[in-house]
Formats: structure tokens, sequence, C-alpha cells
């Protein structure tokens, strides 16, 4: 639970402009906006941070989770 605790915490801040073409201004957008993609296919985020523009790609983990 830290290790995803830290992971969230290294996202404070960035500002999501954009779920793949689909350019979003609120949380409701960005929900819409999830709706027409798909982590099989691959989600593209455009992410803005006060010091740089990034492009994050979510894919689905192809292996399963060990139990």
């Amino acid at each position: 639970q830290v290790k995803e605790v830290r992971r969230v915490k290294r996202f404070e801040g960035t500002l999501i402009e954009k779920v793949g073409s689909k350019r979003v201004t609120s949380v409701t957008e960005f929900k819409d906006a999830l709706k027409d993609v798909s982590l099989d296919t691959g989600i593209v985020l455009h992410a803005r941070t006060p010091r740089e523009t990034r492009f994050y790609v979510l894919k689905k983990d192809p292996k399963p989770l060990s139990k």
C-alpha cells in the first residue's frame, strides 16, 4: 500500500489535458473520455506539470497477477 501512495504522490500537481485525442477540462469530461478507450488497446494521456508536458501510455498487463 505504501508503494501505491508513493506512486500517487509522484503525480500530484499533474494536469491531464487529453485522453487519447479528446481534450478534457474537468473530472466529468475525464470520466466520460475514459468510456471511449480501453486498456486492451492502450490509453494515451497527455499531461502537464509546472515543469513539463508528458505522454503516458496505459496498457493492460498481459500477465495476470499472481496471488
